[in-house]
C-alpha cells in the first residue's frame, strides 16, 4: 500500500517530498535491507543521488554478501561525475570482497571507468586481474574431485562476464594501439563465446541460443574489422565476416561489410549478390542501396544508378550522403547539370536544407565540379566545422586553395627556383585551414600536407616534401593517393624519368574506385609524359582508359584533342575540345582558344567566330585569340 500510495504522489501530483516519505516511513517500520534499497531507488528516481548512496550503504550493512548492491553503489558514485570517490569506492569494495561473479563484475566496472577516464594502465591491470581470477576458478573447479557441474566457471553467465571482460581489454589494447593484444584478446573471446555455444546446445529456449550466436557473429565483427581498417588483411577479414554469417545468417553489418570489401576489390559480382540480399532482409536499407548504384555506374549503366538514389532521396530528401554521392556519380557519368535539379528538389523539400553542413557539402561539390570555386569555397566553409562533414569539407578547401584551376602543379607556368607564380596568400590560407583537421597524422592528411608545402615551388619545400612522401610509400607501398603525390614532387625537381617509373608502375595496378580520383590523375599525368615523348598511342589509351571510368573528365578530353591535334585531325580534335569546354562550363579561356582553333582550322569558321566571341565577353584580355582566330574566321567567311 505505501509503495501504490508513493507512485500517486510522485506520477499524479509530481509531490517528490510524499514520494520520499512513503519510503521513509516503510523503513521505519521495516529497516531491512530490501526497505533500505527501495528507499534508495527511490531517491534516484527524484534525482537525489547522494541520498540514494546513504540509502544503499545501509542496505549493504545489513547484507555485506550482496555484490549487485555494491555494483549499484558504484554506479550511482559514477553517475554524480565524482570519479575519484568512485574509483575509491570501487578499490574498498574490492578489498573486501571475496572471489567470486560479484568482485569480477565490480572489477569490470572499475576497470570501464579507467577506460572511460583515459587511464587506459589502470584499466588494463583490473581486466588482467579479472581475467586471472576467472581462470583461478577454472582451476579450481578441474581440480575439484565433486566436478564441473556444480562450479560457477562452468556457467553460462559467468562466462559471458569473462566474454565482456575481454571484449573491454580489446578496447583498451586498440586505444593503446597495440594491435596484437587486441587480436590475443578478441581471439580469447570467440574462444570463451565458443565454449558458451556448446553449453547450451541442447537448450530448450531457442531464443537464448539465437542470442548468443549472435554475440559470436559480432565478436567475429570486431575481429574483422580490426583485421581490416587496422591491419589491412582483407582475406583475414573476409573469412570472419563469412563466419559471422554462418552463426547469423541475416546479420546485415556482416553483409554489408563482405560488400564494401567485394566492391573495393572491383568483383562486381559478389558485391552485387550481397546487395540483394540485404535488400531482402531490409529493403530500406539505404548503405545497401548506395552501393547498388556504385555498381551500376560502374557497369555503364547510369540510368539505374541514378535511379537508385532517386529512390533513396524520395524516402529521404534529407540524406545528404546519398545526395553527395549522386553529385559525385552524375559529374563522372559526364552529366553534371541533372545534379542541379536534385539539389533544388532536396531545398525544396527540405525547408533548413540550405543551413544543413550535409547539403551545403553537396552543394560545394556541385560547383567545384561546375568550376565555379568562389562559390564552392562558400558553401564548404558553411559545413567546415560540421562533426560528420567538416573533414572532408576542408580537404576541398584546402585543395581548392593550392590548385583552384586543377591544373597541374609542375606546369611551367612557375619557376621552381623563385617561386614565382605562386599565390603565396592561398597557400597560408591552405595551410591554416590544414591545422583545423580533426585528425592530422593521418596518411591522407600527410599527402595533403606535402601537396601544401609542394604549392609554393619552392626547391626546399619540395625536397622536403618528398622526404616525408618517401615515407609515406614505404608504410604503405600499393597505396595510389600517396605514389601520385610522389610522382608530382619528381616531375616538380624535373625528374620526369623517375615519376615515369612510378606511374607506370600504377598503371599497372588493378583500379579501385575508392581511389578512383588517385587512378584518374596518375593515368593522366602518364599521358602528359607520353605526349612530350611523342609516344601518342600510349597516351591516347590512358586518356580512353580515364573517360572510361569517368566522362566527367575535362582533362581527358584535353588530352585527346591534344593528340588529335598534333596529328592534324582537327577535325576530331574539336570534338575533343567542345566535350572539354562543355564539361569547363565555358569557365576556361585556353580550352575556348584551342576549341576556336581548330574549328578554324577544320574550316568550321562560323563555329571559330562564336567561341571566339564567347571567350573575349569572358576573357577581354586573353592574348592573340582576336588575331590568331577571330580575325582569320571573318576573314574566311567574307571570301
Amino acid at each position: 500500500a505505501h509503495l501504490v500510495k508513493a507512485n500517486i504522489y510522485l506520477t499524479r501530483r509530481n509531490d517528490k517530498d510524499a514520494f520520499i516519505q512513503c519510503y521513509t516511513e516503510l523503513v521505519e517500520n521495516n529497516p531491512s535491507a530490501h526497505s533500505h534499497l527501495l528507499l534508495g531507488e527511490a531517491y534516484m528516481r527524484v534525482n537525489l543521488p547522494d541520498q540514494a548512496i546513504e540509502s544503499f550503504k545501509e542496505a549493504l550493512k545489513r547484507n555485506p554478501k550482496d555484490s549487485a548492491l555494491a555494483k549499484r553503489i558504484g554506479r550511482v558514485l559514477v553517475s554524480t561525475h565524482d570519479y575519484q570517490r568512485a574509483i575509491d569506492y570501487y578499490k574498498s569494495a574490492l578489498r573486501s570482497s571475496h572471489s567470486g561473479p560479484g568482485r569480477q563484475a565490480l572489477r569490470y566496472d572499475l576497470a570501464e571507468l579507467y577506460f572511460n577516464l583515459s587511464k587506459l594502465p589502470k584499466a588494463e591491470k583490473e581486466l588482467e586481474a579479472s581475467i586471472s581470477d576467472f581462470e583461478l576458478d577454472e582451476d579450481e573447479a578441474k581440480n575439484d574431485e565433486r566436478g564441473v557441474t556444480g562450479k560457477r566457471a562452468s556457467n553460462v553467465s559467468d562466462l559471458t562476464a569473462h566474454v565482456t571482460a575481454l571484449k573491454l581489454l580489446a578496447k583498451v589494447h586498440q586505444a593503446d594501439d597495440n594491435s596484437s593484444k587486441v587480436v590475443s584478446a578478441l581471439e580469447s573471446a570467440r574462444s570463451v563465446q565458443g565454449r558458451i555455444l556448446s553449453a547450451i546446445r541442447g537448450s530448450s529456449s531457442s531464443e537464448l541460443i539465437q542470442q548468443q550466436r549472435q554475440e559470436m557473429a559480432q565478436l567475429c565483427i570486431l575481429l574483422a574489422n580490426h583485421y581490416e581498417h587496422h591491419d589491412h588483411k582483407e582475406e583475414q577479414a573476409m573469412g570472419l565476416y563469412n563466419e559471422a554469417l554462418r552463426y547469423d545468417s541475416s546479420h546485415v553489418p556482416s553483409m554489408l561489410a563482405l560488400a564494401k570489401l567485394h566492391l573495393r576489390a572491383g568483383d562486381l559480382e559478389h558485391c552485387h549478390s550481397q546487395c540483394v540480399t540485404i535488400m531482402r532482409v531490409d529493403e530500406n536499407n539505404e548503405e545497401a542501396s548506395m552501393m547498388l548504384a556504385d555498381i551500376m555506374f560502374q557497369r555503364g549503366d547510369f540510368k539505374v544508378a541514378t535511379y537508385h538514389y532517386q529512390q533513396l532521396l524520395d524516402r529521404n530528401p534529407s540524406n545528404f550522403p546519398a545526395l553527395a554521392k549522386l553529385v559525385g556519380l552524375l559529374f563522372r557519368a559526364g552529366e553534371l547539370e541533372t545534379a542541379e535539379r536534385y539539389l533544388n528538389l532536396c531545398e525544396h523539400r527540405c525547408h533548413r536544407a540550405t543551413q544543413d553542413p550535409g547539403f551545403c557539402y553537396a552543394k560545394g561539390l556541385f560547383h567545384r565540379y561546375s568550376n565555379q570555386v568562389t562559390v564552392a569555397i562558400s558553401q564548404f566553409n558553411k559545413a567546415r566545422r560540421d562533426v560528420v562533414w567538416g573533414e572532408r569539407a576542408l580537404t576541398q578547401m584546402i585543395e581548392i586553395y593550392i590548385n583552384p584551376d586543377n591544373a597541374n602543379l609542375w606546369d611551367e607556368e612557375g619557376s621552381i627556383a623563385d617561386g614565382t607564380g605562386v599565390n603565396h596568400e592561398a597557400i597560408r590560407t591552405a595551410q591554416k585551414l590544414f591545422e583545423e583537421l580533426p585528425d592530422r597524422k593521418s596518411i591522407d592528411s600527410r599527402i595533403l600536407e606535402a601537396y601544401i608545402t609542394m604549392a609554393t615551388r619552392a626547391r626546399s619545400d619540395v625536397e622536403k616534401a618528398f622526404q616525408g612522401l618517401v615515407e609515406i610509400v614505404q608504410e604503405k607501398q600499393d597505396y595510389v593517393p600517396s605514389l601520385l603525390a610522389l610522382s608530382t614532387a619528381l616531375m616538380l625537381l624535373k625528374q620526369t624519368p623517375k615519376a615515369r617509373n612510378q606511374l607506370k608502375r600504377i598503371s599497372k595496378m588493378d583500379f579501385r574506385q575508392e581511389q578512383a580520383d588517385a587512378f584518374e590523375k596518375c593515368w593522366l599525368m602518364l599521358a602528359d609524359i607520353f605526349i612530350g615523348s611523342g609516344k601518342y598511342d600510349l597516351a591516347q589509351g590512358l586518356a580512353k582508359r580515364c573517360l572510361e571510368h569517368n566522362r566527367g573528365s575535362e582533362k581527358g578530353y584535353l588530352i585527346l584533342g591534344s593528340i588529335m591535334e598534333r596529328e592534324c585531325a582537327y577535325r576530331d580534335a574539336a570534338e575533343h575540345y567542345e566535350a572539354a569546354w562543355r564539361l569547363s562550363k565555358e569557365s576556361s579561356a585556353s580550352t575556348g582558344y584551342r576549341l576556336a582553333f581548330n574549328y578554324l582550322k577544320a574550316k568550321r569558321f562560323v563555329e571559330a567566330v562564336d567561341i571566339s566571341k564567347t571567350v573575349l565577353e569572358k576573357f577581354p584580355d586573353y592574348p592573340r585569340i582576336r588575331s590568331d582566330i577571330l580575325e582569320k574566321a571573318q576573314a574566311s567567311i567574307r571570301l
